[in-house]
């Protein structure tokens, strides 16, 4: 088990890559907090995942609370024994700070988190 915590600055509607696990197994499991807390402009949301080896993660919303903001989206996309999570907003033509905290664990074999 162990946790990191990273944070990424948005701009625009295509998603962009905010961190990758690799691990020799194959099998990854967590939950991800990301907020956004700009001025006029506040969301959050926690997520749920898991993948196998060289198969389509499952992620899923656990709680999210947009209350008449602009929201985003996490997203995964799996190759191999890696798994990478990409995070998009709906507002074009601006910028968004974002900050997340993963819990990732579920293995005596963690892998190893790259922060892009």
């Amino acid at each position: 088990f162990q946790t990191f915590s990273g944070t990424k600055s948005i701009t625009g509607t295509t998603a962009v890559t905010i961190f990758s696990l690799s691990r020799t197994n194959g099998a990854h499991t967590g939950i991800v907090m990301i907020t956004k807390s700009d001025s006029g402009d506040s969301a959050a949301g926690i997520f749920s995942f898991s993948a196998n080896y060289d198969a389509a993660a499952s992620l899923s919303a656990m709680n999210t609370s947009v209350a008449g903001y602009t929201g985003f989206t996490l997203s995964t996309v799996v190759n191999g024994n890696g798994i990478t999570f990409k995070l998009a907003h709906g507002n074009a033509g601006t910028t968004k700070n974002y900050t997340y905290t993963v819990l990732y664990g579920g293995s005596l074999n963690v892998g190893t988190p790259t922060l892009y």
